[in-house]
């Protein structure tokens, strides 16, 4: 049986090898059903920096859509050429919509120190990309962060 808390930042969360839920978010004029997942082992608790940090992206959504936005559409505008060995349907970013259409938001990740990853699939990287929203901005292949 899955073990449910109500936490009081969070809500309704689910642990199975982490505490999670689905939520839906609005990013590049797009909703997006993404799970929202706190780090955890062994079903211990939520921390306070996991808290602050979701606090902190709930309240800040815009901002956090135009990071998003800058940072990944000039990581694949700067690689397009790169990609294109992967991705046969390269092409560069001019709208958010663009991103909307080549990037697929899967999960925001809060690490127990309060950091945060946003994991989406992309059409070169079978393993997708992660942007690091916090402690710095950051972006690349989710293997350099997980």
């Amino acid at each position: 049986m899955d073990v449910m808390t109500n936490d009081v930042v969070f809500g309704e969360m689910i642990y199975k090898h982490r505490w999670f839920k689905k939520e839906t978010l609005s990013f590049f004029g797009k909703e997006w059903d993404i799970t929202i997942v706190a780090k955890a082992f062994s079903g211990k608790p939520i921390t306070d920096e996991q808290r602050n940090a979701y606090q902190w992206l709930k309240d800040n959504l815009t901002e956090v859509d135009n990071i998003l936005y800058d940072v990944t559409s000039g990581y694949i505008n700067d690689n397009c050429q790169e990609f294109a060995e992967y991705w046969s349907g390269a092409r560069m970013v001019n709208t958010p919509s663009d991103l909307a259409q080549i990037i697929s938001l899967k999960t925001i990740l809060f690490k127990k120190d309060g950091g945060i990853l946003v994991l989406s699939d992309c059409p070169w990287d079978e393993h997708g990309i992660a942007i690091q929203l916090k402690p710095d901005v950051e972006i690349g292949s989710q293997d350099i962060f997980l």
